[in-house]
């Protein structure tokens, strides 16, 4: 089976949505043929050696610059239309993240969408509103990040039965082949002490993420834990001004950037921590990936968060925005090792239930379905 995955762009920005359509593409190719439709712009990154083939649409400025992101993202969705329309899709799907699948069903082909929301993406104004509408009404199938994501476009009228709710995936296999030569060689790369426990975030530095507050909280219990540092991986507009605000007040933060695989695994695994308390998520892949890494979580129950972490089970949660409950939480895992080894070792148990691997066993089957159906349309048809 061909499957067409499409999502707008490639290793620009690397949010959540971006991410997840990489992932998947690399985990399709080992079962189908996979071609990967996205715009690339200068700013993004090499492309890691995936075996899928590649179809870029360069795009030489920042297509969210000046508030023009719906623009660009129209102007992509259509080229990738005119794109499909010239080729043979004899036993073809197209995936598409969101109104990415907008292609697909523009020429008829059979197509399932991922959805990380609902009614804001239904409800979208203007010509790229037009397209998530048709996108969503006339798709063969959705998968929704969660159950949650999966009730609320119930509620604005799709069917039940149209929408499998799918994990984000994590490679198990990626963290458990991280060697201690892989971890020393970071310890080096980023002159990190090996005597000093470091606390991890990984997160674009953008404002729902409220990395000012985590920020905050650190500094008011880093005296307390003089062995400890924060470790912020991922980058954004806001960086520039946080890593000034942090010399200003002497956190004891390091800023890294947005990392590579080689890199961010063995930061996982040199890390007993992980900590995120957004005010809007969907389900962070980083959430996922410190459970396989063996962090204790100390997370702010937002968005779909709630349905893989359990307060004082495989984590500790706060309510969104609670930076009081967030604080306490913080020292709470820091000061009871018995604690952090609990719920450290729970959350790497649970996270062979977001496996790819049990993950794509449901596409796959989706994939199977719509493939018969068509099958047996084209008989009677013919």
């Amino acid at each position: 089976m061909k499957i067409i995955s499409i999502s707008w762009l490639n290793n620009a920005f690397f949010g959540g949505v971006e991410r997840r359509a990489h992932e998947f593409s690399i985990v399709a190719n080992n079962y189908h043929e996979v071609s990967f439709y996205a715009i690339k712009t200068p700013w993004s990154k090499k492309s890691a050696n995936n075996d899928y083939n590649e179809n870029d649409i360069f795009l030489p400025v920042n297509p969210y610059r000046f508030g023009l992101k719906y623009f660009w993202e129209t102007f992509f969705l259509k080229r990738v239309t005119k794109k499909l329309k010239k080729k043979n899709h004899n036993n073809t799907i197209v995936h598409g993240q969101g109104v990415n699948g907008y292609p697909g069903v523009a020429n008829g082909l059979p197509t399932v969408i991922c959805m990380h929301g609902a009614e804001n993406d239904y409800n979208r104004k203007g010509k790229i509103g037009t397209m998530w509408r048709e996108t969503i009404d006339k798709c063969d199938h959705i998968f929704s990040i969660s159950e949650n994501v999966r009730e609320r476009l119930v509620k604005i009228g799709v069917d039940a039965k149209k929408i499998t709710t799918v994990y984000n995936g994590i490679d198990i296999k990626k963290f458990q082949n991280v060697t201690k030569t892989d971890i020393e060689k970071v310890f080096k790369k980023f002159s990190l002490n090996q005597k000093t426990k470091y606390i991890l975030s990984v997160h674009n530095l953008i404002n729902e993420k409220r990395t000012k507050e985590m920020l905050d909280v650190f500094l008011s219990v880093q005296e307390k834990f003089l062995d400890r540092e924060l470790l912020i991986c991922g980058d954004g507009y806001n960086r520039a001004v946080l890593e000034r605000y942090s010399r200003s007040k002497k956190i004891r933060v390091r800023f890294l950037g947005r990392l590579n695989d080689k890199d961010l695994l063995p930061i996982y695994r040199l890390s007993d921590v992980f900590v995120l308390n957004s005010s809007k998520e969907g389900l962070p892949i980083s959430i996922g990936e410190a459970m396989a890494s063996k962090c204790a979580l100390v997370v702010g129950n937002v968005g779909s968060i709630g349905e893989i972490l359990k307060n004082n089970v495989n984590s500790l949660l706060n309510d969104r925005c609670d930076d009081e409950a967030f604080r306490k939480n913080l020292i709470r895992v820091l000061s009871d090792n018995v604690l952090r080894e609990k719920i450290s070792e729970r959350a790497c148990s649970d996270s062979f239930e977001l496996s790819w691997e049990n993950q794509f066993t449901k596409i796959n089957k989706v994939y199977n379905d719509i493939s018969l159906k068509k099958s047996f349309r084209t008989s009677v048809d013919g």
